[in-house]
């Protein structure tokens, strides 16, 4: 026959399994825990890098950091530099034509060679119709200076 609930005895018994059941929760999660953080620190240990390696890493990739940005400066410095010669290169050669145009290519003058009227019809279009315009204009004021002067010695001659 099975002991009635009211016995003191079972209930001593009953009270030490809580006690020992509760301990042995109290043991298994320490365990757990002492396992999960003694795989833990071996995984970090395992994986991690000492602090010496670490800082050489650290200073490497500083190094490697700063050596990229000063050859990066470099090209920069190099780039505007050529830009700015070509640009002043450019600008005398323009300077030199434009020089060339100008005491070449007037409309007004003695005639021009085969050459030189070649390089001013290639730079002025329309400049053989204009160097003519240029030279009719100038006979005509030629010839109305000399009808004036001409005018002008008659008129003398006969308020004389």
């Amino acid at each position: 026959m099975p002991p009635a609930p009211d016995d003191p005895g079972l209930r001593e018994d009953v009270g030490a399994l809580r006690d020992q059941l509760a301990a042995l929760n109290r043991h298994i999660e320490f365990m757990v825990d002492e396992k999960v953080q003694t795989k833990v620190e071996t995984e970090i240990a395992a994986k991690g890098v000492p602090r010496e390696e670490y800082r050489r890493r650290v200073r490497a990739s500083g190094r490697r950091t700063v050596s990229a940005l000063i050859f990066l400066l470099v090209v920069i410095v190099v780039a505007v530099g050529w830009n700015r010669v070509t640009l002043m290169q450019a600008q005398d050669l323009a300077a030199d034509d434009f020089r060339r145009l100008i005491t070449t290519c007037r409309t007004t003058g003695p005639p021009l060679d085969a050459e030189d009227l070649a390089y001013c019809n290639a730079r002025v279009p329309g400049f053989e119709q204009a160097r003519q315009r240029a030279i009719d204009t100038a006979a005509t004021t030629k010839a109305n200076q000399e009808r004036l002067d001409r005018v002008e010695r008659e008129l003398d001659k006969l308020l004389n």
